[in-house]
């Protein structure tokens, strides 16, 4: 009996460490290696995972003129591995699906280099980080070395390999004020037709890069800054009020400088005189006031006495002046506002105009983009702007510049003065501003050479 217990003592001992080493066996992890084939794109290391475990996603692979897709389960690209619930059951080789792209390369013209992309087809490029280039300012981007059309990051897209061209404005040291910063920039309204001038002074005295862009918006040309940050303080200092309400904001002190197109009005002047201020009005630029018709209409020009002719109500048909038999229809525009002022004292010069919104009230026209919208609707219509405002800022109305006394406005009749209706251009601040200020500061350097460089870049003629 004592045997047998022994025995059996011994068997159960052997019999437990048997189901030790079993249960030791049994639990051993079996593991798998899970391969990558990056098809012809940069290596990707294998992974070696445990049974009924998912494996780790990889960084993407790169491959020249493609864009990484995923990672499928067999050569044919049929079945996409699933990182987030597939699990690795066997070894196993993972293959890397790619999509065809385009390589956009950047060409900075002398600045710092620009990593090229690869972008899908039909997908748009993302705006890199603008480059630097020392005594430049950053403009934009070009899709053709002549720098001709800009690129829009936001609707062109693209559809081949490409390359973008940088655009860049010079500095010139000349045109700076010392210690002046976004801070401390002043004030500066001005007339609708000045405000791409108004743009360009602070973007060359702030060092902010800046270019020509279409607005998508109005669809006329802009002068736009490239603003990354501070963008609402910025066009808290620069506006463009119109002429009128800039006149009354510079007298109401509510602005410390202003860009206008023509001089004080009556009206401006008789409030300047009720608030006991005075305004020192500086010419620093040459426009003129022109007359557009309809893109049909034969007449190529007209002597003044016929303009004036015209706004006074004595001519009414175009056979008149030249042109087919058909009703004139002048449009005019509000009292006060810069053209209409330019149109009373530098063409009519006294003249009374009839009073045609009295009898033809769709002739009376609010604003500069409005003459626009109405003649190029009107074959019959004479209207009037600025040169400026058509020239620089107008954009896919093609409406028609009349000459006067046959001559065309352009900038070399402007400036020589033969073109009949030449007005100035002025920058206005009050007779009691602090000559310490920034704002007088500025007032002086428009009305130097280095002023007049920037004034001519703008598109105006200096004076």
């Amino acid at each position: 009996m004592r045997y047998n217990m022994r025995c059996f003592f011994c068997l159960a001992i052997v019999a437990a460490i048997c189901g030790t080493v079993i249960t030791s066996c049994n639990t051993d992890d079996v593991m798998f290696t899970v391969s990558f084939n990056s098809n012809e794109g940069s290596a990707v290391l294998p992974q070696t995972v445990k049974e009924g475990e998912k494996a780790i996603k990889p960084d993407d692979p790169e491959r020249n003129g493609h864009i990484f897709a995923a990672w499928y389960k067999e050569a044919g690209l049929i079945n996409e591995w699933e990182f987030n619930t597939d699990v690795v059951i066997a070894d196993m080789t993972l293959y890397a699906k790619w999509i065809n792209g385009y390589t956009v390369s950047f060409d900075s013209n002398g600045g710092s280099a620009v990593l090229p992309q690869t972008v899908k087809e039909w997908q748009r490029i993302i705006r890199p980080e603008d480059p630097t280039r020392s005594g430049y300012l950053f403009a934009s981007w070009y899709s053709e070395p002549e720098l001709r059309y800009q690129w829009d990051f936001y609707a062109n897209m693209v559809d081949a390999d490409m390359t973008l061209y940088a655009k860049w404005n010079m500095i010139d040291p000349l045109f700076k004020i010392s210690g002046l910063t976004l801070d401390n920039y002043p004030r500066v309204d001005g007339s609708t037709s000045a405000a791409p001038l108004n743009v360009l002074f602070a973007c060359k005295l702030l060092d902010i890069g800046y270019d020509w862009a279409i607005s998508p918006v109005s669809n006329m040309r802009e002068l736009e800054p490239n603003l990354t940050n501070n963008a609402e303080k910025f066009w808290g200092k620069i506006k463009s009020s119109q002429t009128h309400e800039s006149f009354i904001n510079l007298i109401d002190n509510k602005t410390d400088l202003i860009l206008s197109a023509r001089e004080m009005s009556s009206d401006e002047k008789a409030y300047a005189d009720a608030s006991g201020v005075s305004l020192i009005e500086t010419p620093i630029a040459l426009d003129a006031l022109i007359f557009i018709v309809h893109p049909s209409n034969p007449v190529q020009s007209l002597t003044v006495k016929q303009i004036q002719a015209i706004y006074t109500g004595e001519i009414t048909n175009w056979k008149e002046v030249g042109g087919a038999d058909a009703k004139i229809n002048p449009y005019i525009r509000n009292a006060n506002s810069g053209s209409q002022e330019l149109m009373e004292s530098v063409v009519m010069k006294g003249l009374d105009m009839a009073d045609f919104p009295v009898s033809y009230p769709e002739l009376y026209i609010n604003s500069m983009i409005g003459v626009f919208d109405m003649v190029i609707r009107d074959p019959n219509a004479i209207g009037y702007t600025i040169h400026y405002y058509k020239e620089q800022i107008i954009f896919g109305i093609p409406v028609k510049t009349i000459s006067v006394d046959d001559i065309y406005p352009n900038k070399e009749s402007i400036g020589n003065g033969t073109f009949p209706f030449v007005a100035d251009v002025l920058a206005v601040i009050r007779s009691d501003l602090d000559q310490s200020s920034m704002a007088s500061k500025l007032h002086e350097l428009l009305q130097t050479e280095a002023g007049k460089k920037v004034i001519a870049e703008s598109g105006y003629v200096p004076n």
